[in-house]
């Protein structure tokens, strides 16, 4: 099965658990499972972060939200930083207040403990800060 027929896969999933699926104790099962899967994916694919994120915001996971934005972020190359942008806008406009300080606390302590002043570093601080 080619890349992208499991990426839809998952995707089409992702959809009936969360539109389709009534039973709240199945759904997050489910939903805990596409999480797992999606996380243990080693291949260099494009990976659906949003659904990543949606995954973690219903499972209540802002610790792995967190982890999501600070891989994100380092990511140097391309623009997966405009993903972590996103999600953080989600995380504003969608979640509850709980959860939003949970991430703002995790990440707040992710930049104060980056070390070094090299450049990455320093980027990776700017842009860690600029989503919070």
């Amino acid at each position: 099965m080619s890349n992208d027929h499991v990426e839809e896969n998952l995707g089409y999933t992702f959809d009936i658990a969360q539109n389709i699926i009534k039973s709240k104790v199945f759904r997050t099962e489910c939903l805990r499972l596409l999480l797992l899967i999606y996380q243990q994916r080693n291949d260099s694919g494009s990976f659906d972060y949003y659904k990543i994120a949606k995954c973690q915001f219903y499972l209540n996971m802002p610790e792995g939200t967190a982890s999501l934005l600070e891989k994100l972020v380092k990511n140097m190359q391309g623009t997966s930083y405009l993903d972590a942008y996103q999600i953080a806008f989600d995380i504003c406009d969608k979640e509850n207040q709980s959860f939003q300080k949970t991430v703002l606390d995790l990440i707040t302590e992710k930049i104060a403990n980056i070390e070094g002043e090299s450049e990455e570093s320093t980027a990776m601080k700017q842009r860690l800060t600029q989503i919070t």
